[in-house]
């Protein structure tokens, strides 16, 4: 991800066509496929059933990090391995989230694909309910808008 990237989703979280609630950037998803070690991760995910914080990596932050380590151990522990102990430790149940997925250049059905499988990933890590999928992006496309729109995903141009 580079700096265009996630000037694109800071610009859409704190913007007013973003969900409230308390937002974190790249998550890990494929937590719990057996047998494997490599993950996905989602640009963004919002806890739309929270109350509104901005991710532990803003500067203006001023909430609690959310992703504690479970056991106490130090901060050498990777930011995909607290995830897993949070999941282990069925921290964060029935939440409702919106997922989002930022393309820097025109909207793409491969975009579009990463949501669908990052919602189902997702789903089987946390068993969370999803309330939203938003596909952001400098461009949108009208053929993937029209398509997004058919599978129930909101298309949102972001300007840095």
């Amino acid at each position: 991800m580079g700096a265009g990237h996630d000037n694109l989703v800071e610009s859409f979280i704190k913007s007013d066509l973003s969900p409230t609630g308390k937002w974190w950037v790249e998550v890990p998803v494929g937590l719990s496929v057996d047998g494997t070690t490599a993950v996905k991760h989602i640009d963004a995910v919002c806890l739309t059933s929270q109350e509104f914080d901005l991710p532990e990596v803003y500067p203006e932050r001023t909430g609690m990090v959310e992703y504690v380590n479970p056991d106490g151990h130090g901060s050498s522990v990777s930011k995909t391995e607290l995830f897993r102990r949070m999941n282990s430790s069925h921290h964060f149940q029935e939440e409702s989230v919106a997922l989002v997925e930022c393309k820097t250049g025109p909207l793409s059905l491969k975009g579009v694909g990463q949501l669908v499988a990052y919602e189902a990933l997702l789903t089987d890590d946390w068993n969370w309910e999803v309330d939203e999928r938003i596909l952001i992006g400098a461009d949108i496309d009208p053929l993937v808008h029209e398509a997004c729109k058919s599978l129930g995903i909101r298309t949102v141009q972001v300007s840095p």
